[in-house]
């Protein structure tokens, strides 16, 4: 999300830009020019690879200069070891509770199975006497 806004910090509503995207300088995509209502807009972006871009914002016909105004902001796109596994993190407390839940239930399963078992055994046992 970014704020539009004069020097003395007015928002500049219904004002015309357009956002272009480059890296290595090359344009990678741009928009059609957007109405910026209030002063804000929010732009979504999905970066697939690392490196650093170039965000280009053209203000078109600005009111106080009455041209177009450019304002370049540099973007650093790393991969870091959250972000990569994010979608294992995600459900991690799912997997834990998975686990938990079986670590505690089979040893309890086997407690019970064997004294089920040993019971068996020493009711045979005292029915053959």
């Amino acid at each position: 999300m970014f704020r539009i806004s004069s020097v003395n910090g007015d928002d500049l509503v219904d004002l015309p830009i357009v956002i272009r995207l480059s890296k290595d300088g090359k344009e990678l995509e741009h928009t059609n020019p957007i109405l910026i209502p209030y002063g804000h807009y929010t732009y979504s972006q999905k970066f697939k690879q690392p490196g650093i871009y170039s965000l280009n914002i053209d203000i078109n016909n600005d009111p106080y200069s009455n041209q177009n105004i450019t304002f370049t902001f540099p973007i650093d796109i790393s991969i870091s070891f959250v972000g990569a596994f994010y979608s294992i993190s995600s459900s991690l407390p799912i997997i834990l509770a998975i686990i938990i839940s079986v670590t505690v239930a089979v040893p309890i399963g086997l407690i019970f199975t064997n004294r089920r078992l040993k019971k068996k055994k020493d009711t045979l046992e005292h029915t053959k006497r």
